[in-house]
């Protein structure tokens, strides 16, 4: 059996180079999502990495968050962008 590693909440903002509570924020407006441990912390799959490089990327060129939040939504199963999702994304934006 393949054990999923999460990731904590100050892990993924190290690892993207944001605040915590930009994170937190992101959270809030449906564009991530996390899980809970026993203890009620924060905790979240890799995929997560990537949906908060696409949301840095796609604000880098002035695409607003309800603009990212609706492109996310259109994916199949609120699955994370890969590339060509990214290169369709981009064209569109």
């Amino acid at each position: 059996m393949v054990q999923i590693r999460h990731l904590t909440v100050g892990q993924v903002a190290e690892r993207c180079g944001v605040k915590i509570s930009t994170l937190h924020f992101y959270e809030a407006k449906g564009l991530i999502s996390s899980s809970r441990n026993q203890g009620n912390q924060r905790r979240y799959t890799k995929d997560v990495l990537r949906r908060v490089s696409v949301i840095k990327a796609a604000q880098k060129v002035g695409i607003d968050l309800k603009s990212i939040k609706d492109a996310f939504s259109a994916l199949p199963n609120n699955r994370t962008p890969d590339t060509k999702d990214w290169e369709v994304l981009a064209s569109k934006w």
